[in-house]
């Protein structure tokens, strides 16, 4: 499932506003009461930690001042975060495209409330306090009516005045061609937790393409099980084109246990062909709010080459210890805080510490105290301390994310690694420790360490 600007570790405090600061405003033209256009938005990567880029687009509803703009390390354009207190008993009316309401926390994975075509309404309830509510369509712009609680919505569709039927010209010279091919439909298809870490809830849902069963396309990700199989491997998917006939799909590409980057936009009318996806990568076509239609194109590729060149080992020095991340989550100590507030555990990876070298904890206060366990729930160890200088780190597998910081505070340098990048700790000021993780994300990764002998910690 597309990560949809869902998973970070910043917070930033809701604004206590009324419903009477958010009436809606009439777009312009005139075109009814209370209609509103969607904004083309952009994130900007402003802090930490960033993990959709620099910066990212989309197109969402834009709620007057005082909403929150600010979610996992990024500003966006416009204030597009509506507060829990303002959002709840809300209708929300799309009058034209297709957009999602999401909702969640800002420093955990938001969930779809509903997915709304022209003419549909959804009413907000039963939000937890400190959430906030979004409308989005991250491909194509939309238009809206947004209604506080005890309002009456205006009616989506009216009445249109009956326009005269004008008399058809025959067509002197027809098109002897036949119609264009209309299209596959999407499927709507079900993320369902099956196993672990499954980021994103028990379910989620939306729509996608469904590739045939002698295609080889897979049902599983992120410990999720899809009701369709959305996810097709590279062989198959390396040279095919897929074009769009009605509405708008985003192809996505990455490894079943990895992040998925975003490869091609497509509207109506608009194809790509996939070239040069890694053999480890599988591809998904989706669009989390609308269905879509398309066509799908094998391309003319070889057979892949039954005995393959293999990678390259990178050198590892003879004095380096390999070792390997261990699947953890980050667990509130502040119990009664985190449980009235809905927090839920920070999921990602690291490597484990014998427990008189490193930490469990991270020190920080209040909500963001932690204490780190394995899946199992046994403790685990990832806060070096300060014999973390000097430690050579080089990437042998996976997305490895290197924190320096001082223990208990709530700013760190962090180093992004990708397969074969050499990072060596470098501790400066009042630092006293580091970390080796993943850049919040459910993956592993494997790593050789020179220099890198651990001492007690206090």
């Amino acid at each position: 499932m597309t990560l949809r600007r869902r998973a970070a570790r910043i917070f930033a405090p809701a604004l206590v506003l009324t419903a009477s600061s958010f009436a809606p405003a009439a777009a312009d033209g005139g075109d009814g009461p209370g209609r509103t256009a969607s904004q083309a938005v952009t994130w900007t990567c402003t802090g930490e930690p960033c993990p959709w880029g620099e910066r990212t687009s989309g197109h969402a509803a834009v709620w007057p001042e005082g909403a929150v703009s600010s979610r996992y390390g990024y500003t966006t354009s416009a204030a597009v975060y509506l507060p829990d207190d303002v959002a709840e008993g809300a209708t929300i009316t799309v009058l034209e495209g297709s957009a999602g309401v999401w909702a969640g926390r800002l420093d955990s994975p938001h969930r779809s409330l509903a997915g709304l075509s022209a003419g549909d309404s959804f009413t907000v309830g039963d939000l937890p306090a400190g959430e906030v509510l979004s409308l989005q369509n991250d491909d194509a712009a939309f238009a809206y009516t947004f209604t506080p609680a005890g309002g009456t919505p205006p009616d989506p569709d009216p009445t249109p005045t009956p326009s005269p039927t004008p008399t058809a010209t025959p067509d002197p010279d027809p098109d002897p061609d036949p119609d264009p091919d209309p299209g596959a439909a999407s499927a709507s298809v079900t993320w369902s937790c099956t196993g672990d870490p499954c980021p994103w809830g028990a379910s989620t849902s939306g729509n996608a393409v469904a590739w045939p069963e002698t295609s080889g396309a897979i049902t599983s990700r992120h410990g999720y099980t899809t009701s369709e199989a959305v996810y097709l491997p590279a062989a198959s998917a390396d040279g095919d084109t897929l074009a769009v006939v009605t509405g708008t799909a985003t192809l996505f590409a990455g490894t079943p246990t990895g992040p998925h980057r975003s490869i091609a936009r497509l509207s109506a009318g608009e194809q790509h062909t996939v070239t040069g996806l890694p053999p480890d990568q599988v591809l998904s076509v989706q669009n989390d709010d609308a269905p879509f239609t398309y066509v799908h194109t094998p391309g003319d590729v070889p057979p892949p080459d039954p005995e393959p060149t293999p990678t390259p080992t990178p050198t590892v020095p003879a004095d380096a210890v390999v070792l390997e991340s261990t699947l953890a989550l980050w667990h509130c100590d502040a119990h009664a805080t985190c449980a009235d507030d809905g927090w839920s555990p920070w999921v990602g990876g690291a490597v484990a510490w014998p427990e008189w070298a490193a930490h469990a904890t991270n020190a920080r206060e209040g909500s963001n105290s932690r204490t780190v366990r394995d899946l199992d729930g046994e403790i685990i160890h990832p806060y070096m301390g300060s014999w973390a200088d000097g430690c050579r780190i080089q990437v042998l597998e996976g997305d490895v994310l290197v924190i320096e910081w001082r223990r208990g505070t709530d700013t760190w340098r962090p180093t992004h690694l990708s397969p074969g990048d050499v990072h060596t700790i470098e501790l400066t000021g009042d630092e006293d420790g580091a970390m080796i993780e993943t850049p919040d994300t459910p993956t592993t990764f494997k790593v050789a360490l020179t220099d890198c002998t651990p001492q007690p910690v206090s």
